[in-house]
């Protein structure tokens, strides 16, 4: 007796419901996973680039300094007087700036001959910005909240300059008597951030660790007049 036949034509149709399954599924899955996974990355208060400005300038008005009268001399520090921001880096850039001088620092008025009492004059960052182009604006809705607008770009820029001004004056500690003054130390720094047409932006700075170089030519210092503009 022959076995019956099978029909056949049956089976590729069992074969596209059982892979469109599986693809559905698949699918389903990739989906999961990737809505399971994120990456978290905390955010200071403060910018790198704000605090880059501030301490190249800080480092900037102390670069001539003279403080060879105090080589070998015991010099106690009072920064009763010193405020602002980034002021431990102002102050340790000060005492580094001594130190590398000669000067003998101590923990202590007991065991200083002199008093040294830094102060400051400015520490801070003056913004200017230009846009031509459309701003990005907040609309109103009725009935449905209000909706974001993306900002249109033809031409921006983004200025952002550092000032910094200290001054240092030193006493004996036993007398009192005036033993040195530092005069005005100012140092400056910039920033600024250039687009065109929403697409193509560029860097014009003198921070250092902001730079790059192309076979050792600086590509993000355009002018030094740019900066005083």
């Amino acid at each position: 007796m022959n076995p019956p036949l099978q029909d056949r034509g049956s089976e590729p149709l069992f074969l596209m419901q059982h892979n469109k399954s599986f693809i559905i599924m698949a699918g389903a899955a990739v989906t999961l996973l990737a809505g399971c996974s994120a990456t978290r990355i905390t955010e200071p208060p403060r910018t790198a680039v704000e605090q880059l400005l501030l301490s190249t300038a800080i480092d900037r008005s102390l670069e001539d300094v003279d403080f060879s009268s105090f080589n070998g001399q015991t010099v106690f520090f009072d920064n009763k007087l010193f405020e602002g921001y980034d002021s431990k880096y102002a102050l340790g850039a000060i005492r580094d700036a001594m130190s590398r001088q000669g000067a003998l620092l101590v923990d202590s008025a007991d065991k200083a001959r002199f008093i040294v009492e830094p102060r400051s004059g400015a520490i801070g960052i003056d913004s200017h910005n230009e846009l031509l182009g459309i701003p990005d604006l907040t609309l109103p809705i009725p009935l449905a909240g209000a909706v974001q607008t993306p900002e249109v770009t033809l031409w921006k820029v983004d200025k952002a300059d550092s000032t910094v001004k200290v001054a240092v004056l030193a006493f004996d500690k036993e007398t009192g008597q005036h033993r040195y003054s530092s005069g005005s130390l100012v140092g400056k720094s910039f920033n600024h951030q250039y687009k065109v047409l929403g697409i193509f932006n560029w860097r014009n700075t003198d921070i250092p660790e902001r730079q790059s170089k192309v076979m050792g030519r600086n590509i993000n210092r355009i002018s030094t007049e740019e900066a005083e503009e």
